[in-house]
Formats: structure tokens, sequence, C-alpha cells
């Protein structure tokens, strides 16, 4: 019987994910499979999504011949896409293709190389860590929004933010915090997120958070497992990532400099850095726990 196997998908420069693929390695309870973002854009690759294949008609018959997936080039990637792998961790946030000379020809690969990450995924979400969205193929990634009000209902505190899209029109009086972080197109997922600006305020989007103490406490959640967790919000912090759909995220904490007390959390990431040696045998172990169970009931 063959071991069980993993397919781990991250961006090329992902050193976490280069080190969970060597500790499953090292440990050889599983096969593992290791891929960038690129992989999918290396060889041909037939999918048919879930709503079906294209041209086909009303009674289930295809309009056209298709070809097949063993009829294509062998694999330069090493990711087979029909594999039936037994879990997928996808700490990609998208897939992308390789570069092309017309800007328009870039934009329009980049869309076509999500959509086909986030059907492929989803089609595979029984086996898939953190289920895919569309914004974020490695899960769901909420905004500072997002954020404040997952936090707001399972009791955890947020820094105090004023978020505006004209920072020239804001009244001081008003301000939470003497920094200003510029924002653009969307609202930041982390209150870290957005870069400071020193200069005068423009007529564009802005916000000011609560000043905060430099050190941050990134909390690993991996489903019912939590590590580096204060023990009085370990059991918020485990229903936070729950309401969000993540069964593995990092949740980063920090203190406020002028309210004594608490924690507030500053950002949720479906991507944890994997800070330490507990963090990544934690994800190890539940990954070769998920792959092996699939294996037993695909036997069964």
């Amino acid at each position: 019987m063959t071991r069980p196997s993993v397919l781990v998908l991250a961006q090329r420069d992902d050193v976490g994910a280069r080190a969970i693929a060597s500790l499953l390695r090292q440990r050889a309870v599983c096969e593992v499979t290791l891929a960038d973002e690129f992989a999918f854009s290396r060889d041909a690759v037939f999918h048919a999504p879930e709503s079906g294949r294209a041209g086909e008609d009303a009674s289930g018959g295809l309009a056209a011949a298709h070809p097949s997936p063993e009829g294509s080039a062998r694999r330069r990637s090493g990711v087979d896409p029909e594999r039936p792998y037994d879990v997928i961790l996808c700490r990609a946030t998208t897939f992308r293709s390789r570069r092309f000379r017309q800007r328009t020809d870039d934009e329009y690969a980049a869309a076509e190389m999500h959509a086909f990450g986030l059907s492929w995924l989803w089609s595979r979400r029984d086996i898939v860590v953190n289920p895919p969205t569309p914004a974020c193929l490695s899960g769901a990634a909420p905004d500072l929004l997002g954020v404040a009000r997952a936090c707001a209902a399972v009791g955890l505190a947020t820094p105090a933010v004023l978020l505006a899209t004209d920072a020239a029109r804001v009244d001081r009086a008003r301000l939470t915090g003497p920094t200003r972080r510029p924002w653009v197109g969307v609202v930041p997922g982390d209150y870290d997120a957005a870069p400071v600006d020193g200069g005068p305020p423009l007529a564009a989007p802005a916000l000011w958070i609560e000043e905060l103490l430099p050190e941050r406490l990134p909390v690993l959640v991996c489903r019912d497992r939590l590590v580096d967790a204060p023990p009085a919000l370990a059991g918020r912090l485990r229903q936070l990532a729950t309401s969000i759909g993540l069964p593995l995220a990092e949740i980063r904490l920090a203190r406020s400099a002028g309210r004594p007390g608490g924690m507030v959390v500053v950002g949720i990431s479906p991507v944890p850095a994997l800070q330490g040696a507990a963090q990544l045998r934690v994800v190890a172990t539940d990954l070769e726990l998920r792959a092996s169970a699939h294996r037993e009931r695909a036997v069964a």
C-alpha cells in the first residue's frame, strides 16, 4: 500500500512551505509534492469544473471531442491535476503564468489562472485544508473591517481605527493615532500592512490606527490545536478562526500603547509564517492525520 499523498502549493519564495515539505519528507509518513504558483502554467491542463465542460449539451454529451489527460505531455511541474491527492495545502494566494509582452495579455492570463485555481481547488474542497475564496486561493483573508466585525462577535478586541476615503478632509480631532497610513483599491487586511505616510494629508484614502507597542505575538490555530496562544484568549481565538472558515490560520496579537490591559488582534492570515519548530510540528502532524484519514476512507 502506497503512502498517503500531500500536495503543498505555495509562492516561489515561501520559506514556510519549504520547511513543511522538508519536515514531512523527513518523517516519511506521507509522500510530499511541493509546487509553486507557476506549476499549472507549465503543462497542458484539462479541467472540467463542477458546472460542466464548455460545449456540453443538455443531454450531457460533448459537442466536440476533448483531449484526455492521459494524452498530454509528461508534466514538468511534478503536479498532476488529475491525481487523487489525500490532502492539499494551498499557501499560494493565486496561480500565475509566465509574463507576456502586452500588459493586457498579462492581465488576461492572470485572471484565467486565478479562475482555474479557484475551480480546481473548490472541486477538491474535501481535501483542501483552507477552502479557497474568489479573492484568495489560500483561504478567507478578511480586511481590517472584517477582522473587527469577526473579533467583536467572539469577544476579542481590535485597535481603534479611523478609515477615510479622503485624508485631506478628516477632522484632526477625530484621529485615533498619530500615524497616517495610505491605502489604495482595497482596505488592508492587516493593521501593519499599510506603509506609514509622513507627508501632508492628500485627497486620497488613508487610515489612522491607535498607537501600538512594537511587539507582535503570532498565534497558530490548526483546527483544535493552538500554539503560542495566551491561555485566557485561547477559546475565543479558536472561535474566531472557525467563524471565518479557516481551519489553519495565524492570528497576530499586539498591545495598545495607550490602553493598559489585554491584547488586541491586528491581523488574521490563512498563510501562517510558521515561526518556530512547535508550529511546524503541529501543522505537519495535522497534514499527516488528514492524509491518512482520507486514504483509509478511500480504501474502505
